[in-house]
C-alpha cells in the first residue's frame, strides 16, 4: 500500500506541476509567435490560442486543477509520508512523540517538495519556454477543460460576478499589444544585449517618432528658403539651379509671404532654346500645395506621395511662410541626411567633431541633437538647437556668445547674419549631472 501511495503521490505532483506550467505559458507565451504556429497547421497552437482567447475560463479551469491536486496531495501525502518517517525515528523517542514528530516532519517535507516541484520548478520552465510548454500542454489541458466545463463554468460566473461587485469588469481574454513606451524599453534593452545592431535601432526609434512629428519639425526655414520673384525670366532660373543644385524654387510676388506656385527646373526643356533667356517665368509657374506647419507627419507623407512636384508651402497659424517641405525631407527625418551630387555642404545641417566637442549646426531639432551627443533640449517655444540658443542667452547672439546648461558648454561659433549657424557643445565631465 506504501508503493501505490507513493506512486499517487508522484502523480498528483505532477499533475499539479501541470498545471502551473499550463497556466503560467498560456498568460506569458508570445501572442505573434503562437499565432504563426497556428497558421502553420499545429494543432496545439490552435488550442491554445483558444485557451488565450477565453483566459478567464482558462484560468479557473486552472485553478481548478490545482486546487483538486493540492486538496489530494494534503490528504494522501501526510499518511504515506508519516509512515515511512515513523519507523526511522521510533528507536529514538517515545511512540507518542514518534507519531507527532513525523506528521510534523511528513507536513514540512510535503509542503517544501509541492512547492519546489509542482510550484517553482514548472513555473520557471515555463516562463523560459513558454511557446513550447504552451504547445506541451494545450491539448491535454483542453481536454480537461471540457471533462470539467460544468463546473469551470459556474465558477468562473460565480467569480466574473464578485468582480463586477467590487467595480472590475473581467477580462475574458489576454490583450498583449505592447505600447510605443514599451516598445522603445524592449528597443533599448535589445541593442544593450546585442540582439538588435545600433543603427537598425536608431532607424526604428525614428521611426516611431516620426508619427509624433508635424511638419514644423522637418520643413526648410523660411530664412534658408530659396525663390524666385514671379517677375524673373528662365535664364535666372538657370542661373539659380547651378549656383543652389536645386531643381524646384517656390516663386513669390511681393515677398515670401506672396507665394504664388512652385516652377521645376525641368519644365524649361519644354521652351525652344533660342527663346529661354528672356521667357517669363510666370510662364513656367505650377500651382503649390500648402499646408499648416501642424500638419503630422505621417499623413503630409500620404498627401506628398500623392501631390504634383512632392513639394509643399509651410504657413503658420498667421497664414505667413513658415518654410517649405519635400518628400525627401520626411524621408529623412527616418533615415537621416540623405546627400547627394546636387547638395551643397552648406545647406545640410552637419553634425562635426572638433577635440572633444560636437560642432553642431543652428538647424538640428531637439531629437538630432540628442542623437548626436547624448544632449536632451527641453520643451520650448523653438524647433532647433538656434532657437534654443537664442531662449537661453535672451537676445541675438553674436560670435563667441557662451552659456551653460545644466553642465553642458555651448559656445556661438559663427553666425550667419542674425541666424545661428553653428554652435560649440562640450559634455559635462563624468559623474557631473547631466553628462550622457
Amino acid at each position: 500500500m506504501i508503493l501505490v501511495g507513493l506512486a499517487a503521490l508522484v502523480v498528483l505532483l505532477a499533475m499539479n506541476a501541470f498545471f502551473v506550467a499550463a497556466e503560467f505559458a498560456i498568460v506569458s507565451v508570445d501572442s505573434n509567435r503562437l499565432r504563426e504556429s497556428a497558421s502553420e497547421g499545429k494543432r496545439s497552437a490552435v488550442l491554445a490560442e483558444s485557451l488565450r482567447k477565453h483566459l478567464s475560463l482558462s484560468l479557473t479551469g486552472v485553478q481548478l486543477g490545482i486546487t483538486l491536486c493540492s486538496l489530494a496531495l494534503g490528504v494522501l501525502s501526510e499518511p504515506v509520508t508519516a509512515t515511512l518517517i515513523e519507523p526511522l525515528i521510533g528507536g529514538i523517542v517515545g511512540e507518542g512523540v514518534a507519531l507527532g514528530i513525523s506528521v510534523a516532519l511528513a507536513i514540512a517535507v510535503t509542503a517544501v517538495t509541492q512547492m519546489v516541484v509542482g510550484e517553482i520548478v514548472p513555473k520557471s520552465v515555463a516562463v523560459a519556454r513558454p511557446l513550447e510548454t504552451v504547445l506541451r500542454t494545450a491539448g491535454a489541458f483542453s481536454a480537461f477543460m471540457v471533462i470539467f466545463r460544468p463546473v469551470i463554468t459556474v465558477s468562473n460566473a460565480i467569480a466574473g460576478w464578485i468582480v463586477r461587485l467590487m467595480g472590475i469588469e473581467p477580462a475574458e481574454s489576454l490583450v498583449s499589444t505592447p505600447t510605443r513606451k514599451e516598445l522603445l524599453r524592449l528597443l533599448d534593452s535589445s541593442v544593450g544585449s546585442g540582439s538588435i545592431d545600433p543603427t537598425e535601432a536608431v532607424l526604428l526609434s525614428r521611426t516611431f517618432a516620426f508619427a509624433d512629428k508635424t511638419a514644423a519639425d522637418a520643413l526648410t526655414p523660411r530664412v534658408s528658403m530659396k525663390a524666385i520673384q514671379a517677375d524673373a525670366e528662365v535664364g535666372d532660373l538657370i542661373e539659380a539651379t547651378a549656383q543652389t543644385g536645386l531643381s524646384r524654387f517656390p516663386v513669390y510676388g511681393t515677398d515670401l509671404d506672396d507665394v504664388i506656385g512652385v516652377v521645376h527646373i525641368k519644365d524649361v526643356l519644354r521652351i525652344p532654346a533660342t527663346e529661354r533667356q528672356h521667357h517669363p517665368i510666370t510662364d513656367l509657374v505650377r500651382q503649390i500645395l500648402v499646408i499648416p506647419e501642424s500638419k503630422p507627419l505621417d499623413s503630409l507623407m500620404t498627401t506628398l506621395q500623392q501631390a504634383d512636384g512632392q513639394f509643399a508651402l509651410v504657413v503658420d497659424e498667421y497664414g505667413g511662410t513658415a518654410g517649405i517641405i519635400t518628400l525627401e525631407d520626411l524621408v529623412e527625418e527616418i533615415v537621416g541626411e540623405i546627400s547627394d551630387e546636387h547638395d551643397r555642404s552648406d545647406d545640410v545641417p552637419t553634425v562635426r567633431r572638433w577635440g572633444g566637442a560636437h560642432l553642431l549646426s543652428g538647424r538640428l531639432h531637439p531629437d538630432e541633437v540628442e542623437e548626436a551627443c547624448g544632449l536632451e533640449i527641453p520643451d520650448g517655444d523653438y524647433e532647433t538647437l538656434a532657437g534654443f540658443v537664442m531662449q537661453r542667452v535672451g537676445q541675438i547672439p553674436t560670435v563667441g556668445t557662451t552659456f551653460t546648461y545644466q553642465g553642458w558648454s555651448f559656445e556661438v561659433t559663427e553666425m550667419d547674419r542674425r541666424r545661428v549657424a553653428t554652435v560649440k557643445v562640450v559634455a559635462p565631465s563624468p559623474g557631473v549631472e547631466g553628462a550622457p
